[in-house]
């Protein structure tokens, strides 16, 4: 089984590491509330997720 991560947040730090993860081979959710960069983690991340996580409604309800 594939090591697995989050990565919250896909400022520049964020994505940098979502890339990095996933040219190591792991399995990477990347999560922000900013459907542009969630568009762009999509090229690397096993799954991107459009979400606000401050929302605890909203987080709960979606399942990854």
């Amino acid at each position: 089984m594939k090591k697995q991560c989050i990565v919250i947040g896909l400022g520049i730090y964020g994505m940098n590491v979502v890339k990095k993860l996933s040219e190591e081979g792991m399995e990477v959710l990347a999560i922000d509330k900013d459907m542009r960069l969630v568009e762009k983690a999509g090229h690397f991340a096993t799954k991107a997720v459009c979400i606000d996580i401050t929302n605890i409604d909203a987080f709960e309800r979606n399942s990854y």
